[in-house]
């Protein structure tokens, strides 16, 4: 990032973006920090597969747009594609956006990897499960969330 994101009282500059639909902010890339616009066992495709799409759209020094286009889930290929995007602003304002979304998040198959739209700050002691610091209800193909990480 140009600038420092505050993220639940801490001051980031480095992020890592991933295929899973899912803004890592942990050293390594994990599901304990994240941002998500949409976290689902998407499937990566090869980098000359011009179908799906995951991209830095807009890099300055108060915003960050990152984009997830045409992306398919692994085990739900038919469902659709999924379009979405995620901007992150120097004040810590979080905006989720969705162009398309063809499943609601239940109908997402779990097995093989979480499945949730928000953000969270961590794990429990002694937990496997993230938990999370706000979620967002996706009941619409096209609904806009902002989220403030300063509170």
């Amino acid at each position: 990032l140009m600038f420092q994101f505050p993220f639940l009282r801490r001051d980031f500059t480095d992020l890592k973006i991933t295929t899973q639909g899912f803004i890592s902010l942990s050293d390594v890339i994990s599901s304990t920090q994240y941002i998500a616009p949409l976290m689902a066992n998407f499937k990566p495709l090869p980098a000359n597969n011009p179908t799906q799409d995951i991209r830095l759209l807009y890099n300055s020094d108060s915003r960050d747009h990152f984009s997830g286009a045409k992306m398919l889930l692994e085990t739900q290929i038919t469902a659709g594609q999924f379009d979405f995007q995620l901007r992150l602003d120097v004040t810590g304002t979080i905006y989720m956006l969705y162009k398309s979304v063809p499943l609601l998040i239940e109908d997402i198959n779990m097995n093989d990897h979480q499945v949730t739209a928000g953000i969270s700050g961590g794990h429990a002691e002694g937990k496997t499960t993230p938990i999370p610091y706000d979620t967002i209800s996706l009941l619409t193909s096209r609904q806009t969330a902002r989220i403030s990480s300063n509170q």
